[in-house]
């Protein structure tokens, strides 16, 4: 029977809806969204990054500075230059002259105009599309009336060995100095629009997610389904192209297996065959998350492809296997089919790996017997919505893994014989989980767990098989490519790296690595677990965040009242611990192996994220009968977790736009 929502809760929600749009408003009020808009947008930089000098230019009644440099091929609407005004009111005026020999413009204003330490930008009339070794001159008259009362321009190292780049001050040469100069082409004017679009998108998710948790027929599969859907939507909108670690080679062998299902096989280990925009987004596009990776996604975004001629990426495809990459593939195949250009063709790609994830993670909840509202409250991790809206295959190795252990704690505790079809289920899963990535080859061993009396025979032939097949899955697929690492040197970074036959033959030392690594950098795997860093790691969540998501785990994981199935019993907490044990140890290794410089006493590469698909069976084995919940409260958790989203995406917001 269809429940009506009370009033209550109706009230509840148009007021939390209310007080997210406020608090939205003031974000773009306070936080310097408008600033932003009015901002010119740099094009060329003549400051090299040296250490400012304050005194050499000071415009001293009558004082000429000129500086020459050469342009690089791009548009120019306005010259900026650094000034100091020393927090105080200068008199008179300077003028300043920018040329080419194509054009020149002049603009006179007065000193008392200047503001203190920062670009003042100089508008010219019409857009200058200058050529690529161009000569561009800027010239600087002073006409302030006292030493006392006169602004400074800004100098910097000239660390550019460009012949063409000279600064002169009266005539005489300034060696090994230049001015600070930035060239600008339009402003930001998109980004307001751009933060009320994803503004709205975010309340609309809000409201939709609360109206799904207080709707009590909604099972808990179907909240986790469209809560993980739509979150991990967001975070692919949020997060700008290639932002997500390592997803431009991601997105490249996605392209390459796009390319086999169109029947092109041309692709080598050094290059693949793509669309000339898609290689100019890949080769251009920055993997940091900020104003100027937005803004340059916002210049050449167009929903149709503008040149689909074939050109190279300048790259070869990893060797993972096509299912990892299967929904991002599709979603390239179909942007190219429909001729869609480079950035909606992305984004199909993200968007098909969110979907892909969401209803692996479905079925993940719908298998396990208990704890379902504790696989979904992973789902909504910040760092899990991070990666499932990317185009890694980190969204098809989490979800299936979650899969495979939904399937063996189901085993587990099931009731009655297990059938043929469940047998060959399993297999099946092992088969597609395990080889795809090596480190989680322990996760079956939890067949071991599964009660004698539910094999009506072959016990030990059926448990073998469960963990046998993802071990020759792995031999089949990954140990090839790991042979030359038992005894050949490795290299990461221009550096050698460690061996396994190294580390074998060292076991003190390997021991003595192990302990020194997780004793440094524990806390920082968990945290990053979690979602503690962002982006390439560059963008730091408050550890508020981490604390309320702790909180949300510990909660989802606590025995309910009315939960028919006992705990782990201390056998299996045992090999759960082994089985976690067992798969840090291992990811260290290849790390170990993959990234670590043989100078190195700390093992480099490891990050929490690795670690989120054996999450569910640690916490399984920390569930205990100490803590018992009277109230099933999965859904509100979820619910939570998605509302600490999106305030967690309006804060990267804020860092990116402003």
């Amino acid at each position: 029977m269809r429940k009506n929502i009370g009033t209550a809760k109706i009230i509840i929600g148009v007021g939390i809806a209310l007080l997210l749009a406020c608090f939205m408003w003031a974000l773009y009020r306070g936080m310097g969204i408008i600033d932003t808009a009015k901002r010119h947008k740099e094009v060329q930089s003549i400051n090299d990054g040296g250490s400012l000098i304050y005194t050499t230019a000071h415009l001293s009644p009558n004082t000429v500075v000129e500086q020459t440099f050469s342009l690089e091929g791009e548009k120019i609407d306005a010259v900026g230059i650094f000034a100091a005004t020393y927090a105080r009111t200068n008199s008179g005026q300077i003028e300043v002259c920018f040329s080419t020999d194509n054009m020149s413009k002049k603009w006179l204003i007065n000193s008392a105009d200047l503001e203190d330490n920062s670009y003042c930008y100089f508008k010219l009339d019409d857009e200058l599309s200058s050529r690529e070794g161009q000569i561009a001159k800027i010239k600087i008259v002073s006409f302030t009336q006292s030493n006392e009362q006169s602004p400074t321009v800004y100098t910097t190292k000239n660390n550019n060995d460009e012949h063409t780049r000279t600064l002169t001050i009266n005539g005489v040469p300034v060696r090994d100095e230049t001015l600070c100069i930035k060239l600008a082409s339009g402003t930001y004017a998109f980004v307001p629009y751009l933060y009320w679009s994803l503004c709205i998108i975010m309340l609309a998710a809000a409201c939709g997610l609360y109206v799904l948790a207080i709707r009590g027929e909604n099972k808990i599969e179907i909240i986790t389904l469209v809560s993980v859907l739509a979150l991990s939507l967001l975070y692919s909108l949020v997060f700008p192209p290639f932002s997500v670690p390592d997803e431009k080679v991601h997105y490249a062998t996605a392209y390459s297996y796009s390319n086999k299902m169109m029947f092109d096989y041309s692709d080598t280990d050094t290059y693949i065959s793509m669309r000339k925009d898609d290689v100019e987004m890949l080769v251009n596009t920055n993997v940091s998350v900020n104003l100027t990776d937005v803004a340059y996604a916002a210049d050449n975004f167009s929903f149709a492809v503008k040149d689909d001629s074939a050109s190279r990426y300048p790259d070869g495809p990893m060797t993972y296997r096509l299912l990892s990459y299967f929904p991002q593939a599709i979603g390239i195949t179909i942007g190219r089919l429909c001729h869609l250009g480079a950035y909606p063709t992305f984004y199909l790609a993200r968007f098909f790996a969110c979907a892909f994830f969401a209803v692996l993670l479905y079925i993940a909840v719908k298998i396990i017997p208990f704890n379902k509202g504790a696989l979904a409250v992973i789902g909504v991790l910040p760092m899990t919505l991070h990666l499932a809206g990317s185009c890694s295959y980190d969204p098809y190795t989490i979800g299936m893994t979650f899969i495979m252990i939904a399937q063996f704690v189901k085993l587990i505790y099931g009731h009655g014989g297990i059938s043929a079809k469940e047998t060959v289920v399993t297999l099946i899963i092992c088969l597609l989980a395990i080889p795809y990535k090596i480190v989680y080859f322990a996760v079956p061993c939890l067949a071991l767990l599964i009660p004698r009396e539910r094999f009506k025979k072959l016990r030990i032939a059926t448990i073998a098989s469960y963990i046998l097949i993802g071990l020759a899955g792995i031999l089949i697929l990954q140990l090839p490519s790991r042979l030359n690492q038992l005894t050949g040197q490795g290299n990461f970074a221009a550096k050698d790296t460690y061996t396994l036959q190294m580390l074998i033959k060292n076991p003190l030392y390997t021991i003595k690595m192990y302990f020194v690594t997780l004793f440094d950098t524990s806390s920082w795997y968990y945290e990053t677990m979690i979602g503690k860093r962002l982006g390439w790691l560059e963008l730091d969540a408050p550890s508020l965040y981490i604390i309320f998501f702790t909180l949300l785990l510990l909660l989802a994981f606590v025995k309910k009242e009315d939960d028919e199935y006992h705990t782990f019993n201390i056998p299996a907490k045992i090999l759960s611990g082994i089985i976690a044990v067992v798969t840090v140890a291992v990811t260290m290794l290849v790390l170990c192996i993959d990234h670590t410089s043989t100078s190195s006493m700390h093992i480099q590469g490891v990050q929490g994220r690795y670690f989120i698909p054996i999450l569910p069976l640690v916490m399984l084995a920390v569930r205990n009968n100490t803590l018992v919940l009277k109230k099933d409260i999965d859904r509100y958790l979820v619910l939570a977790g998605g509302m600490a989203n999106i305030f967690l995406l309006l804060r990267v917001c804020l860092g990116m736009l402003t």
